[in-house]
């Protein structure tokens, strides 16, 4: 009876279908935006906003992160806020941006 009430928590299988329509919007946006004339900066800012949403759904659902402990949540959140400063750190020394 004690292992029930830790079991894990898994999302449906119809949740995990409109998980991967969601995200093949997202991933149909993204290809569009790529043939879109933009400036650079509202090109890259508009990308970067579509990755944090889609590694946000990946880790939240496929990785079960969403219904683990807020210590695990902060380190994924630490990860990709780092990833992002790295990034636009490269792009601005590059003057991509």
């Amino acid at each position: 009876m004690a292992e029930a009430a830790h079991a894990p928590h898994h999302p449906t299988q119809k949740a995990y279908w409109q998980i991967f329509v969601l995200l093949a919007v997202i991933t149909a946006v993204e290809v569009a935006i790529a043939y879109i004339d933009m400036p650079s900066w509202l090109f890259v800012g508009g990308l970067t906003v579509f990755m944090v949403m889609k590694f946000a759904i990946v880790v939240g659902y496929f990785m079960h992160l969403r219904y683990d402990i807020n210590l695990h949540r902060g380190f994924f959140t630490f990860g990709v806020i780092g990833a992002i400063a790295v990034f636009v750190v490269l792009l601005a020394t590059f003057r991509a941006l």
